[in-house]
């Protein structure tokens, strides 16, 4: 199957323009006035539970009832915890979770 040029520029240019129009919908939709209740209650709760459920996600396959135990995801979980705690940053603390997962993996 031999892919034209212009159907590639289609593509894209539809794929930009769907891009486009998601992100830019929600300023259009309330650039008018006030936003409403209900999206700024999601603002405040959303990213709290997708955390939550991202956490769920990634210790689904954990095996407790085998050596380690799960011991690298739960010491992974503290260390995002601790430095979470200490720095406040999101990137920091991903990184020392995927760092401290990463040796664990390979030392237990």
């Amino acid at each position: 199957m031999r892919i034209d040029t212009a159907y590639s520029f289609y593509v894209i240019a539809a794929c930009a323009a769907v891009t486009l129009l998601t992100r830019a919908l929600p300023f259009i939709v309330f650039s008018g006035g006030k936003t409403p209740e209900h999206i700024r209650y999601l603002s405040a709760v959303l990213p709290k539970t997708i955390m939550v459920i991202l956490v769920i996600y990634c210790l689904r396959g954990t095996v407790f009832s085998e050596y380690p135990y799960g011991a690298g995801e739960i010491m992974a979980c503290l260390a995002v915890w601790a430095a979470h705690s200490v720095s406040r940053n999101m990137y920091v603390s991903v990184i020392a979770g995927t760092v401290c997962y990463m040796l664990l993996t390979r030392l237990l």
